[in-house]
């Protein structure tokens, strides 16, 4: 991939599908064993789809800020997210349920990045909450 313009990001993140119904395109919270889609564009500046030859873009998520050489104590996912249409340079994709039951309750780190010739750009990081898939009243 060769390109001389700034590469926009262009995440759509949809509602997850499980025991709950989240209204509206994005959230920042989900349940143990919901499934996430994912669709992101790439693009220059000026609107147009960016030569995806040799681009991989992937969703971390974990249980604590880790780095490339991962903390062998979090617990995390790493998923490629992909190319679904190079002419429009689409990636589409999902954290299935399984993926998703193997989180911890409570806070976790996410992060969107896309590498080209080995070197990872950090897109988008954010803090999401994961909910039991039951909780119990007495």
């Amino acid at each position: 991939m060769t390109t001389t313009k700034p590469i926009i990001f262009k995440p759509k993140l949809h509602a997850p599908q499980g025991i709950n119904n989240y209204s509206g395109e994005v959230f920042r919270c989900f349940t143990n064993g919901d499934t996430l889609s994912f669709e992101f564009t790439l693009q220059d500046e000026d609107g147009d789809a960016i030569d995806t030859s040799g681009v991989v873009v992937s969703i971390v998520m974990s249980d604590k800020l880790v780095t490339d050489s991962c903390d062998n104590e979090s617990q995390q996912i790493d998923v490629t997210i992909p190319l679904f249409d190079a002419d429009t340079a689409v990636f589409k994709g999902e954290i299935n349920s399984a993926q998703t039951e193997s989180l911890p309750n409570g806070l976790i780190y996410a992060m969107a990045k896309y590498t080209v010739d080995g070197t990872s750009h950090i897109i988008d990081m954010c803090l999401l909450e994961v909910y039991p898939s039951l909780i119990c009243i007495s």
